[in-house]
């Protein structure tokens, strides 16, 4: 293995570490040093959304893209 990855949801704001054991059947390998600390906040992101008086006018020659 050269990477690892994971992707977390809903943690609690703060500084984590993370550390990762080797485990395959019933061995369990020996536990890695801990990671540096990545830090987490609880605030959902933000994002402003202006709106528009007139949707824009697609260039001459095409037609607008189907709605899904």
């Amino acid at each position: 293995m050269t990477t690892l990855a994971c992707t977390e949801q809903n943690v609690p704001g703060g500084i984590w570490y993370y550390t990762v054991t080797p485990a395959i059947a019933l061995w369990t390998g020996a536990e890695s040093p801990r990671s540096s600390g990545i830090s987490s906040d609880s605030a959902a992101p933000a994002h402003r959304l202006g709106s528009l008086a007139h949707p824009p006018t697609p260039p001459a020659g095409t037609a607008p893209a189907p709605s899904p």
